[in-house]
């Protein structure tokens, strides 16, 4: 049937890294031939693709989530097609393909929201609205409401599933940028006390201290305390670990506020 449709000329084939591929000639072609199909068959044959796809490259999917994603967001296989907009949401953020990320995020928690609500539910919206944050703040910038309303939803869902201690605290650090960078110096210090008084509970090390201390200074100082500021920055500086690099940079990242131990010294 390929070589019937290459004679016609409404496909080529051309290497690939596993053999050969075909392409339709003109994109024409290929909107023709996929809108003549009823919309039932279509959806089964995108997740009879995306399944092909998952057996042949079972040991590296991370190489083929855009397929992925595409097909089963245009299949009936919901659950599948959460999963791969969020996987393939994420690793555009690490791509910094920051307008690819919003769509993809954004269509999985949209489908999200078919789901039955409860904690499962919250449990899985909860790092898709974290992830949409950072992506939308170089798209709309700081103080757009777009982030703040990412943010406050991830601060929601915090609430509802009892404050997991990490996600709360990037949904906080999120809430201080969006009020930091509206010069709404008196919302944003209430955050990073808060951000503090979560930081020093007795069961967390005492790194997880150098970012409350430096929002906290840093609000302090556009406050005009620049003497309590300058406390905070000092003990954050003490606390910084040059030997946990790893853990800062990955922090730093999530969070969208760059390395502490760099914010603090300047």
């Amino acid at each position: 049937m390929l070589a019937d449709l290459r004679a016609g000329e409404f496909i080529y084939e051309q290497p690939a890294a596993n053999g050969v591929e075909y392409v339709f000639k003109h994109a024409l072609t290929q909107e023709v031939a996929y809108n003549s199909l009823l919309i039932q068959r279509r959806k089964l044959l995108h997740e009879r693709a995306g399944e092909a796809v998952e057996s042949m490259f079972a040991g590296h999917l991370e190489d083929h989530l855009d397929e992925l994603a595409h097909h089963y967001s245009r299949s009936d296989n919901v659950e599948k097609a959460i999963e791969y907009l969020g996987r393939a949401g994420q690793q555009a953020i690490w791509r910094s393909a920051h307008a690819y990320a919003f769509g993809t995020l954004s269509a999985s928690i949209e489908l999200l929201q078919s789901l039955p609500d409860g904690p499962e539910r919250m449990r899985r919206e909860l790092p898709l609205q974290l992830a949409l944050g950072p992506t939308l703040i170089p798209v709309k910038g700081w103080a757009a409401p777009e982030v703040e309303s990412a943010y406050t939803r991830a601060r929601e869902l915090c609430g509802r599933l009892g404050d997991p201690p990490a996600e709360l605290f990037l949904a906080l650090c999120g809430l201080w940028a969006v009020h930091y960078n509206r010069a709404d110096l008196r919302a944003a210090h209430d955050i990073a006390e808060q951000l503090m008084h979560g930081a020093q509970n007795a069961h967390n090390p005492k790194r997880l201290l150098v970012t409350p201390r430096n929002l906290l200074g840093i609000t302090l100082f556009s406050l005009g305390e620049l003497l309590r500021a300058r406390e905070q920055f000092e003990e954050a500086i003490s606390l910084y670990n040059l030997d946990d690099l790893g853990r800062h940079r990955q922090l730093a990242h999530r969070s969208t506020l760059g390395d502490m131990g760099v914010s603090n010294l300047s």
